[in-house]
């Protein structure tokens, strides 16, 4: 029974790497789309009309699969295959780190010093220096086919007060807490349910994780649970927290709930031809959320109230966060654009035009970041762009 069960695995696992070779000789990575030439060629510059200048210009090996993130002088660009850091005053490629195959785009953050990024198909949690990229430590299976049976990583998260890293993976009931520093675990919270994770934010010493339809705040020092709220969470998916509330987003309508009791504050729904396929996501600054849908348009709302505060009409779908350099907002289209406008009013301020008109399909998280002077941007495709003051 022995022998079957293993000879049975080791055909399977010879059938999964197949398909994952077949694909990356077809397509050059996994999840290549149509216009997978997009993404391989470099991108250039029509015109720009945007409050900042362009500081340089960086084409990469191979395409991005992830916003850029920002990380004191360093830019990093997660791409399919490997992690890639930039300096942030010229462009020019420090390190690049082997990460194996991207299969969720939320397996990375980073602080000042360190990154932490999921590899090997994302069952190994990596923590390297940003400076250097030299290995801190790893965590995770060390072969074929622990690697292959393993849970991924589904989503990682930094905690730069307690010096911790918060993982959930799939199929796992637990949430893990590892040191920072070391790697080794802190403490781990069982759920004993393996389905219907959601999502967790950081919030002072608590972490707030949806389960379903379920709240739970943990405490960020031993694990322990501090509250559940049970049942009240069904309005859609949590895509950020503020001002004492949760945001939940589906068809077309974002509910702010209260953390504590579960209650709506309330709730914003704008016309939208088709928001079935067009759910609303925010950005959240301070007292004020910023909001875009798939109907072409980016609302500004007071976060306390919910109230519309101004609307604009863009020519494409906004694909990124939005981020602030000063009082101006910058987003980027779907159509190849980044567009610059006041924060305050909705005015535009201007325009970056590029060729390919698009961005890749399957660039799903936007590519728009900022250290607070200077904008970083990139359509999923090999080229990275700088504009400063």
């Amino acid at each position: 029974m022995k022998l079957r069960y293993l000879v049975g695995l080791l055909v399977l696992v010879a059938f999964a790497g197949a398909l994952v070779w077949l694909g990356i000789r077809a397509n050059g990575s996994l999840g290549a789309g149509p216009n997978v030439e997009d993404a391989k060629q470099a991108r250039t510059i029509i015109q720009s009309t945007l409050p900042i200048s362009l500081k340089w210009k960086t084409d990469l090996k191979e395409a991005a699969a992830h916003y850029p993130l920002v990380a004191n002088d360093t830019v990093l660009i997660r791409t399919n295959n490997s992690l890639v850091a930039l300096s942030a005053e010229n462009g020019v490629v420090d390190w690049d780190a082997d990460t194996g195959i991207l299969l969720t785009i939320w397996g990375v953050d980073a602080t000042a010093n360190t990154v932490v990024y999921s590899s090997d198909r994302q069952t190994k949690i990596n923590s390297v220096r940003v400076q250097n990229g030299q290995s801190l430590w790893d965590r995770g299976p060390d072969n074929l086919i622990a690697n292959l049976l393993n849970p991924t990583v589904y989503q990682l998260l930094i905690d730069q007060t307690q010096q911790q890293l918060y993982v959930a993976r799939t199929r796992d009931s637990r949430l893990y807490a590892y040191s920072l520093k070391d790697g080794n675990v802190a403490w781990v919270y069982n759920h004993e349910e393996a389905s219907g994770f959601s999502s967790f934010y950081l919030q002072g010493d608590l972490l707030y994780v949806f389960w379903s339809d379920d709240l739970y705040v943990l405490d960020v020092d031993t694990g322990k649970l501090r509250r559940r709220v049970s049942d009240q969470f069904t309005e859609g998916a949590p895509v950020a927290i503020s001002q004492g509330n949760v945001l939940l987003s589906r068809k077309g309508e974002l509910t702010a709930k209260n953390l504590k009791t579960g209650l709506q504050s309330w709730q914003f729904a704008p016309p939208c031809a088709f928001p079935d396929v067009n759910p609303l996501l925010p950005t959240v600054m301070d007292n004020w959320i910023y909001v875009w849908n798939g109907c072409r348009k980016i609302y500004a709302l007071e976060a306390a109230t919910g109230k519309l505060i101004w609307e604009m009409q863009v020519e494409g779908n906004t694909i990124s966060p939005i981020v602030a350099i000063g009082e101006s907002g910058y987003a980027m289209l779907s159509n190849g654009t980044v567009i610059a406008f006041d924060l305050r009013t909705g005015a535009e301020q201007g325009i970056l035009v590029t060729d390919p008109p698009r961005v890749n399909p399957q660039y799903l998280s936007g590519g728009v970041a900022t250290d607070g002077r200077q904008l970083f941007v990139n359509f999923g495709d090999r080229t990275v762009f700088a504009f400063a003051p």
